[in-house]
């Protein structure tokens, strides 16, 4: 019966779920580690991050659009397969063999007449000037010449993204259209437009041949009678930039979005860069319509000015080779007269810039053995060259010197020695070739009768060949092969598809609807259920409800009746809604005045909402011509379509059967409407599901009460005490899934999981199941922390110092005082952006030297002494906000003793001191969510109050919804509990502070920041399963002091400070929270150095080799096609092996043992043949290894399998050569004070990494060259004493006999090879350690083992292979595998 009781006793899980780990901790109701097997039930699991879909995707489209290119080829020849057997039966082969070498092309191809021979190089040397021939006439001609045209042309078809037809060729450099969807955005988005002008004369300008400021000037002119629009509806796009984007030249975000603060994308963009541009679009948001609009434009007008007059592109490509050629002849003549020496520099040598590089001739190199080591360099760098070349001529003649203007000239134009292939080619639609195919073909008839003759179908070889080259297959129809996994294609009849059969094999509709079906996504909260579009009706009414309920005045929340009010009177009439005009909306209405929008809250100042799509359709909405539902239907139809053309014959379709009467400029309207992208709510959610308000009994949908009340979605569906509808949701998903069998990933993929999220969510439940089938019962509750990594944009991203920042909100204002604190900014000297790391000088400096609470002077000597203090506005113990830029102000320690914790500030002071904070706010130096604060003038309300509760305790993110969804449909009984990342990071940081309160140990400061719980990412991993066991810790007492359901926020006071909350026991139930009691326990299980440390075993899936070949003599390369030598035609880089195997053969009278890479390429086969994989094996094996045998029989040693090294554990990696790449799953355990030394070393390199000129400074860093010796001293014996002596490959340098010369680095380069040295150490670590500040060298350290097990035996005795699960608490260990040799 004892046994029975203490299998049953409470136990908790905490987990740290991050983007490539997942740490977890078990313990009792205690908080003392649970044990298993007698080791403590804690640890990490570590993985790689997933990439996302669209990597994959971007692989797999170019591969189709190379395949789809290759069969065009291909049909041609089909088509004049018959005739050119006549004419010379091996030239079809003979053009497909054309790479090979001689002594590897088939014995009929050497007997196809050598027809490509110099005469006709010296006739055609471009592609082109045969075309434009061949437009001329096609008499004489031979049917290989007309092959070789029709061919590059249906190859090299230009971009489809014009829908003019190809026989209007003329309206291809047509402006106007493009220029008048430009003036609509604007009209659309509700600003006034920027300029009004003839869009012709813009193209004139554009069009022409001049440089960027020339452009610029004339383009000033053009728009000098244009007035800058000011008011709530001004164009929030600089003028000036857009004529700098027109011009060619470059333009600042920042500077261009004038009208948007909010704009976080950092640097510029140019419309002559696409690539550049195409990167940048996504982080745009709504503006990206716009810049795509403007570039259209710029396009245009550039392909007008490269036609120049001519009527084909190929006219034209004609006339640039004569112009390089003509270029080319003149540098060289002038090079050779005035500057010799330079000669072999610019033609010869490979160096870069010079014109070997520009045109990529490297074999011109006659001192370059290999050319693969020299790269090309585009149309800038070789005009950089050529005018740094230039400079040094001194012409000798007026004839010359013009000859060198003209030059510069032509390179400033931009037009000096074009190449064929260019970035302009992306302009070239694919009309302007249709024209010259068509051409081609049209004298060629007259030559080949046989193109015209018409089949039972009645089409021509031409009209095939004419319908091969404009053929695309449409995006709805998909790939055409039924049997692919990403394919939805419905046909009408079998057999082979054909551009000229298509329509007759495929159903359009069918395929468009299961495409439209594919292309939705399921609702996140009901299972099953397509979510809306992103511009219907209905989601666009709840995005703006959800931003607009959560607005309130002085802190309470606007009444229903007024926030519909504002709906009806502006929002469902104004297409741009901004705060300017919600500030307006309140001003007239008498809630505040104009100058009081500090007082309203719950919604960004840059928020942007619209009810666009109503505002649009309300004309036919009030007209009866078009219901709601109607419109929903367009809606969704619209947004799954691009193509405008089949829109608009699926509206005239859809009119006529559901008997609506639209005209012809109704439904062009309407398919002028643009809408794209989905939400992630299904209607029904919204509107299809009835639930109760549970405090007045009234029943109704999602929409209902957020249309009648003001709460918003998330308070809705998740707030048991007040609706119901959390209920409903569960019990929906319930009944979905138990009505529907589903796999894990098929539940992830229909909760709108990704691929990055969703690897730690699987790696989590396995964790989970392990830790249940150790403890035999599921835990009483689960505490769930998930990272939020960092956003695309704020990563890697380099930040201004602190001195900058505020230097340049200095250039702004003027006055005594910023003359007076611009010298004291100086007077810092070189060590300023460190000083100004200290929170208190920074707020000095942003205050203008003054409190502001009371607005005296502050003495910038006597900051740090005691006489000033740094205070939150918001009271730390109703919210968690330690912000320097919102909550934090520096204040006399009067004012800060006068104010504690009451909230607002006092009248008296906001009275007085308005003025100043307004100057701030004005000014840039403080936020507008801290000027809000400062002015407010009403305290909490009870549901803010409840709200910071709620911040800590709710979390909306969809990841951690199914976290919660898949362990509750499983172990329904146990309680799951979110915790917020930071809770846990303030805890640690406060830790000195609670235990100096709650233990009254009267610490120094210092001695209270030894004690903080300090975390150092680049110490280790185990920092994750610290969180881990945090978060159960402070994530029970958030959970059971304010979820519990026993406060009650208008009767009880609260503390959401920290060092209040953790410094005394939980009254109402201290086995919860008793520091006397727990905080022992905490250190003691902080100071356990045993985890459990695992790494995912997988298979390597993924791209078969690095994807750019390589060229012969690259060492050991993979073949580009099967059969073909590598020493001849070169190969692939870098094989990605899949797993390994373990084999045992005989050499020389002599067993031994390695680990042979299975390469991806031949995983499945391998797996699938025995007589294969034997084979594969013997080539991976010496030439006369015999005896060939796998002890471990058909297992796969998979990456990240661990083995033991004499009690050292590593995983493999992968390969290099011969070695096998490992790396060390040991974790260096490192004293409290060391940890906190390391950490310091931390943020330094992260300070430095966000700013490169910070310099460290050991006062203000706390690091000195003793406790680097320390530190360092310290190192070196964990590395030479210990476990880590059995480290697998070469010793750092540094670390034998490397002290002296590290005691005599100075400090920064100390700094810079402790940081490696710790790197050396960590767990996981790939790649090298750089000890060249040490005398060393920048590549060191390198974790590879010999793939010879037998080399093993010369560093190891004992060497196994562990088998783990995903926490480690299971394993299996085999024998010592040194035993089978």
């Amino acid at each position: 019966m004892e046994n029975k009781k203490i299998s049953q006793e409470r136990y908790f899980v905490g987990f740290d779920i991050g983007t490539d780990s997942v740490g977890y901790a078990v313990t009792d109701s205690d908080y003392s580690l649970c044990r298993f097997k007698g080791e403590p039930m804690w640890g990490v699991n570590l993985f790689d991050s997933a990439s996302q879909c669209a990597d994959r995707r971007s692989h797999r489209t170019a591969r189709r659009r190379y395949d789809r290119r290759q069969m065009r080829v291909d049909l041609l020849q089909e088509l004049l397969c018959g005739e050119m057997e006549k004419t010379d039966p091996y030239f079809f082969r003979q053009i497909n063999e054309s790479y090979l070498w001689k002594c590897d092309k088939s014995p009929e191809t050497l007997r196809g007449c050598d027809w490509m021979n110099r005469e006709y190089n010296r006739r055609f040397p471009t592609v082109h000037h045969l075309i434009v021939e061949l437009m001329n006439s096609a008499e004489g001609v031979d049917l290989r010449y007309l092959y070789l045209a029709l061919a590059w042309l249906i190859a090299h078809r230009g971009h489809f993204l014009s829908n003019i037809d190809g026989e209007s060729i003329e309206e291809l450099t047509d402006i106007r259209q493009i220029y008048y969807g430009f003036e609509q955005w604007f009209d659309d988005n509700g600003y006034d437009r920027p300029w009004n002008c003839d869009p012709d004369r813009l193209k004139d300008i554009l069009s022409q041949k001049c440089g960027v400021r020339a452009k610029e000037s004339k383009l000033r002119e053009l728009f000098s009678y244009c007035k800058t629009s000011v008011g709530e509806n001004a164009c929030p796009i600089s003028v000036e930039y857009m004529i700098k984007l027109f011009a060619g030249g470059k333009a600042d975000l920042k500077k261009l979005f004038i009208g948007d603060d909010g704009l976080c994308t950092e640097g510029s963009i140019c419309l002559s860069e696409p690539d550049k541009l195409e990167e940048l679009l996504p982080e745009l948001g709504d503006y990206a319509e716009i810049i795509t609009l403007m570039q259209r434009i710029y396009d245009c007008a550039s392909l007008s000015g490269m036609l120049d007059e001519k009527k084909h592109i190929s006219d034209v490509k004609v006339a640039q080779y004569e112009t390089h050629k003509n270029d080319l002849k003149e540098l060289k003549y002038l090079i050779r007269k005035y500057c010799p020496s330079e000669y072999g520099n610019m033609f010869r040598n490979a160096v870069a810039g010079g014109y070997s590089a520009y045109v990529s001739n490297f074999k011109s190199d006659i001192n370059c053995k290999s050319s693969k080591k020299l790269k090309s360099v585009d149309r800038d760098a070789f005009y950089k060259y050529v005018k740094k070349t230039l400079d040094k001529i001194r012409p000798g003649s007026a004839e010359d010197d013009e000859k060198v203007k003209g030059i510069l000239y032509r390179i400033e134009l931009k037009t000096y020695m074009p190449k064929q292939v260019n970035t302009d080619n992306r302009l070239i639609p694919h009309q302007l070739y249709y024209a010259e195919l068509k051409l081609i073909l049209e004298n060629a008839e007259k030559v080949f009768p046989f193109l015209s003759e018409r089949d039972a179908d009645g089409l021509s070889v031409s009209d095939k060949i004419k319908s091969l080259f404009n053929f695309r297959i449409p995006y709805y129809v998909g790939p055409l092969n039924r049997s692919s996994s990403f394919a939805w294609i419905e046909r009408k009849a079998d057999g082979r598809i054909l551009p000229w059969n298509f329509d007759q094999k495929v159903d359009h509709d069918a395929s468009e609807r299961a495409f439209i079906a594919r292309m939705t996504n399921k609702c996140t909260y009901l299972p099953g259920e397509d979510v809306l579009p992103k511009c219907s009706l209905l989601y666009s009414e709840f995005t703006v409800l959800n931003l607009i309920n959560n607005i309130a005045i002085d802190g309470i929340k606007i009444s229903p009746e007024r926030k519909q009010l504002l709906f009806d009177e502006l929002i469902k009439k104004d297409k741009n809604i901004t705060f300017k005009k919600i500030v307006g909306f309140f001003v007239p209405n008498g809630n505040i005045r104009k100058d009081d929008e500090g007082r309203i809250s719950g919604i960004d100042k840059d928020v942007k909402m619209s009810f666009r799509p109503y505002i649009e359709f309300s004309a036919f909405i009030c007209s009866g011509k078009l219901t709601i539902d109607d419109i929903e239907d367009i809606i969704l139809h619209s947004t799954c379509t691009e193509d405008r053309f089949r829109f608009a014959k699926w509206l005239d379709s859809w009119a006529a059967h559901n008997k609506k009467e639209l005209s012809p400029e109704d439904k062009k309207y309407i398919v002028s409407r643009k809408f794209s992208d989905f939400g992630r709510l299904s209607g029904r959610l919204l509107n299809g599901i009835e639930g109760v308000h549970l405090n007045t009994g009234e029943a109704g949908t999602v929409i209902h009460f957020m249309r009648t009340t003001n709460d918003n979605f998330m308070q809705i569906i998740s707030d048991r005490d007040k609706y119901n509808f959390a209920d409903i949701i569960s019990d929906a998903q319930k009944e979905y899934y138990s009505e529907n069998s589903y796999t894990l990933n098929e539940k992830l993929d229909n909760m709108g999981i990704s691929n990055a999220v969703k690897r730690p969510i699987i790696r989590t439940l396995d964790i989970f199941s392990d830790i249940v089938k150790a403890k035999k019962y599921p835990p009483e509750k689960i505490f769930i922390e998930m990272a939020r990594g960092a956003s695309p944009e704020q990563k890697n991203k380099r930040t201004k110092s602190r001195k900058d920042q505020i230097i340049e909100l200095y250039d702004t204002l003027d006055g005594d005082d910023i003359v007076k604190l611009r010298h004291e900014l100086d007077d810092l000297g070189e060590d300023a952006n460190n000083r100004l790391q200290s929170e208190a000088l920074f707020l000095y400096f942003t205050q203008l030297g003054k409190c502001m609470y009371c607005g005296r002077p502050i003495d910038i000597s006597l900051i740090g002494s005691g006489e000033y203090d740094i205070d939150h506005i918001w009271p730390q113990a109703y919210i968690k906000d330690d912000s320097i830029l919102n909550n934090k102000v520096l204040v006399h320690k009067s004012e800060n003793g006068e104010k504690k914790d009451k909230y607002p500030l006092p009248s008296e002071w906001r009275r007085t001191m308005y003025g100043f904070w307004k100057r701030l706010h004005d000014g840039h130096l403080i936020t507008d969510e801290k000027f809000k604060r400062l002015i407010r003038s009403t305290p909490f309300s009870d549901d803010e109050k409840q709200g910071f509760i709620n911040r800590q305790l709710v979390e909306t993110r969809q990841s951690t919804k199914a976290v919660t969804e898949l362990l509750h449909e499983k172990y329904p009984q146990t309680e799951i509990v979110f915790v917020k990342g930071g809770n846990v990071s303030e805890f640690r940081h406060e830790y000195g502070e609670i235990k100096d309160r709650a233990l009254s140990l009267h610490l120094t400061n210092d001695e209270k920041n030894s004690m903080r719980l300090i975390k150092s990412r680049d110490a280790s991993d185990i920092h994750h399963a610290h969180d881990a066991y945090l978060n159960i810790v402070v994530g029970n007492l958030f959970h059971e002091k304010f979820t519990r359901g026993f406060f009650s926020i208008s009767t009880e006071k609260y503390s959401l400070n920290f060092r209040t909350l953790f410094g005394s026991r939980l009254e109402r139930d201290p086995s919860v929270w008793d520091p006397c009691r727990h905080l022992p326990i905490i250190d003691k299980v902080m100071a356990n150095p045993h985890i459990h440390l695992t790494k995912y075993q997988t298979c390597q899936k993924g791209g078969f080799y690095d994807q750019n070949p390589l060229p012969a003599g690259s060492g050991e390369l993979l073949p580009l096609k099967q059969g073909l030598d590598t020493e001849k035609y070169g190969g692939y880089n870098k094989p990605t092996v899949s797993f390994f195997v373990l084999v045992r053969y005989k050499c020389k009278k002599k067993y031994e043992l390695t680990l042979a890479g299975v390469e991806l390429i031949v995983a499945d086969k391998y797996l699938r043949d025995p007589e294969f994989a034997r084979t594969y094996i013997k080539t991976k094996l010496p030439d006369h290894a015999d005896d060939v045998s796998f002890p471990l029989g058909k297992r796969m040693i998979r990456i990240n399998t661990v083995f033991s090294l004499d009690g050292f554990d590593v995983c493999l990696a992968g390969k290099t050569g011969t070695n096998i790449v490992v790396r060390s799953m040991m974790t260096p355990f490192y004293s409290a004070e060391c940890i906190s030394y390391i950490k310091k070393i931390e943020n330094i390199s992260d300070k430095i990494s966000k700013n490169s000129n910070y310099t460290p400074d050991e006062k203000y860093d706390g690091i000195s060259a003793e406790k680097n010796m320390v530190l360092f001293d310290q190192l070196m014996k964990l590395i030479n004493d210990g476990i880590y002596s059995k480290l697998p490959g070469g010793k750092l340098s540094v670390c034998t006999g490397g002290r002296a010369t590290f005691e005599k680095l100075d400090i920064e380069k100390q700094l810079d090879c402790l940081k490696n040295i710790i790197l050396y150490l960590k767990t996981n670590r790939a790649g090298s350690c750089d000890i060249e500040s040490a005398g060393g060298k920048s590549h060191e350290g390198n974790l590879v083992i010999s793939a010879n097990i037998s080399n093993w035996k010369k560093k190891y005795a004992d060497v196994r292979i562990i088998d783990r699960t995903a926490s480690g608490l299971f394993e299996c260990r085999s024998d010592n595998i040194l035993k089978l040799l």
